[in-house]
């Protein structure tokens, strides 16, 4: 597909698509860590006392009986990787709410997707050229910019919650340092809340212009618009045949409409309209019309099937310009044309009669 030209046309839908089939999607990673900072809080808000105990269980043991612990090789190793699975089992809730919320994270941004094309290596992505252009570039600038604000915003959020326990650090650092990790658990979460409602704030911004940007760089140039129209509807010629046939199939549908018309109006020569009134509707209907050619071959069809011809040259012109086939007649002409129809009625009534 050309890439030239300067991309001033909008993504179409099917444009679109090939860019999300190649992982080019709108998303902010700041919604991701809004979402996960949100989730870890409310999760060591639950099970953060169960952490607590555990690790208070640990350092009691470490503390207050240190002969427990051998100083055997073998039995180090065993009792490391016993702290080890114990303090995983205790953070696992934790992890598992942050995988969780960066998955849904990223769901409720851009849907489902698979991509292997993003996991396979790319030598761009440790080229050190490649990566001092795209720090700065604009977007690099742009990064660097929220990464800041980031920094700032965390800086002063925990400055402010931290600011007002100051009284009581000072005493867990001059007193029970195994009774402290409750209240570090319950700030740490106190903390990630503040933080969290902050970002969530922040990602609405900076999704709206990853948004704002991901449709600017996903505009088409002129060329690649023509393109995808000619490989969605076909060449030039092709719809030409197509439309051409689709006039052919109207036209003879139309021709074999005229011998079930009530009346045939003429001009007398250049134009026809055919009209056909069915019981129970609003007003005749227009079942066919042509100029010239085609108005000679309607008025030898309806002479043909015994449908009547009136020359009238006014409502010929009224009726051909007012009216499209399969339109009803307009409300202006309802009068002349219930007199003809009236008059071509009493034209069939003695033949009705001798049937």
């Amino acid at each position: 597909m050309p890439e030239g030209g300067e991309r001033t046309e909008a993504p179409t839908p099917r444009w679109l698509q090939q860019i999300r089939h190649r992982g080019d999607v709108a998303r902010s990673t700041e919604v991701t860590t809004a979402v996960g900072l949100l989730a870890a809080a409310l999760t060591l808000r639950v099970v953060g006392p169960t952490i607590v105990d555990g690790l208070e269980e640990i350092l009691k043991t470490a503390l207050l009986h240190p002969n427990a612990f051998s100083t055997d090789p073998d039995a180090v190793r065993f009792l490391s990787i016993d702290l080890v699975l114990k303090g995983t089992m205790g953070m696992a809730p934790l992890l598992l709410a942050i995988m969780v919320a960066g998955i849904f994270s990223n769901l409720i941004q851009v849907g489902g997707m698979f991509t292997p094309s993003h996991i396979a290596p790319k030598y761009s992505r440790v080229d050190p050229l490649a990566g001092l252009r795209r720090l700065f570039s604009l977007q690099g600038l742009v990064e660097l910019g929220k990464s800041a604000i980031k920094l700032i915003v965390i800086a002063a959020v925990i400055y402010q919650t931290i600011s007002g326990e100051q009284g009581r650090l000072l005493m867990l650092l001059r007193g029970d340092v195994v009774g402290g990790f409750a209240w570090f658990a319950d700030l740490s979460a106190d903390v990630m809340v503040r933080v969290g409602v902050v970002f969530l704030v922040l990602s609405g911004a900076d999704y709206l212009f990853q948004r704002w940007q991901f449709m600017r760089q996903a505009k088409m140039t002129r060329e690649q618009l023509k393109e995808e129209m000619r490989s969605t509807e076909g060449s030039p010629e092709m719809r030409q045949r197509m439309r051409q046939a689709a006039r052919t199939l109207a036209m003879s549908r139309m021709m074999q409409a005229v011998p079930t018309a009530d009346v045939v109006i003429t001009n007398p020569t250049h134009l026809a309209v055919a009209i056909k009134y069915e019981m129970g509707s609003r007003a005749p209907k227009v079942i066919a019309k042509g100029p010239n050619l085609l108005a000679e071959r309607i008025k030898q069809i309806a002479r043909n099937a015994g449908v009547p011809i009136v020359e009238n040259r006014p409502l010929a012109q009224a009726l051909y310009k007012a009216a499209d086939v399969g339109a009803e007649i307009p409300a202006a002409l309802y009068q002349v044309v219930a007199e003809i129809l009236a008059f071509v009625y009493r034209l069939r009534a003695p033949r009705m009669r001798f049937a």
